[in-house]
């Protein structure tokens, strides 16, 4: 299972969250009463969690996630990667009581936050697009009222042009990014 996982991890390049009973602690303080945890039992957890560069979700609720009464462990977890809260930035896992079940439900909260308004940025790359200067030279009026006021027009008309500029070419810097590191990767393979 732990080399199937690790493999798993290592295909991922999205945003990847995997949870539930993994049969084994990963501290020997997850564990009271019964046998004592021995280091053995816990490096196979300790290197999948290490190799497809995981961390436990944002949690709250019981410490322990599984008991007989006899013997409590905490062996279930919410394990992310360090895409996850890029896309769920307000996510945690909430451990419930448990009923019936010797395992406490585990409940992922997506909670949602009130997007900021959008706020013009000028970004220096756009100086550096063949267009750019065009683009500047199309919003300078003929007719000028005050400097100030000149100022003002050029600064509106510009922001809209600018801001469809970024839209059409560097919108996509995550898909580009990710293409070049991909690259990256074949060439030094190749290498």
């Amino acid at each position: 299972m732990w080399e199937d996982l690790k493999e798993l991890s290592h295909q991922v390049t999205e945003a990847w969250c995997i949870l539930g009973d993994f049969n084994v602690v990963l501290f020997k303080e997850d564990k009271r009463g019964g046998n004592d945890v021995h280091d053995t039992e816990i490096r196979e957890m300790i290197e999948f969690i290490k190799y497809g560069d995981l961390h436990e979700m944002r949690w709250n609720g019981p410490y322990y996630s599984w008991t007989n009464k006899t013997v409590w462990n905490r062996i279930d977890r919410a394990l992310i990667n360090i895409h996850w809260y890029e896309i769920f930035d307000f996510t945690h896992n909430q451990y419930l009581a448990n009923g019936l079940s010797n395992h406490y439900p585990m409940l992922i909260h997506f909670l949602s936050s009130l997007k900021p308004k959008k706020t013009f940025l000028f970004c220096e790359m756009w100086c550096k697009h063949p267009d750019f200067q065009e683009l500047v030279n199309s919003v300078i009026p003929s007719n000028i009222v005050t400097p100030l006021h000149q100022f003002r027009v050029v600064m509106n008309k510009l922001k809209v042009l600018l801001s469809k500029l970024h839209k059409d070419n560097y919108a996509d810097l995550r898909a580009q990014h990710k293409l070049a590191k991909g690259e990256l990767t074949r060439l030094q393979l190749l290498l």
